[in-house]
């Protein structure tokens, strides 16, 4: 039973860690001297990329449509602060709307899916 309960606990704090990233927390770490936050954060959003290239390998898997096309070689290493900061000149959003977000509509931008010669995929 107390190795069980130490096991919740554990996981629980485990769960504290978990991250989400606002606009306004991506620019005030792009913006900051502490170049450790910011790298965090770049890292945190490599692998959102990587989870949308993972989304979209299991689209293509089952014949569904693509969240977008990026031409290979796929890669999750992208230059996401570049990603992001065109991304945030194109559209109005406020300092609580969620970065991942951001970055999705980044990507879309960036790799449209009618952009590929073979688009059937989608």
């Amino acid at each position: 039973m107390r190795k069980w309960l130490v096991g919740i606990l554990v996981g629980l704090c485990a769960l504290q860690g978990a991250m989400a990233v606002s606009i306004g927390e991506y620019r005030r770490q792009r913006d900051s001297v502490n170049v450790a936050a910011f790298k965090l954060t770049r890292t945190y959003l490599t692998g959102v990329v990587a989870g949308y290239i993972w989304a979209n390998a299991h689209a293509a898997e089952k014949k569904a449509p693509l969240l977008f096309c990026q031409p290979p070689p796929i890669t999750a290493d992208l230059d996401v602060p570049r990603l992001m900061d065109e991304e945030i000149g194109q559209i109005n959003v406020t300092d609580d709307y969620p970065a991942e977000l951001v970055l999705l509509e980044a990507l879309i931008r960036a790799y449209p899916c009618d952009s590929l010669p073979d688009s059937n995929l989608h």
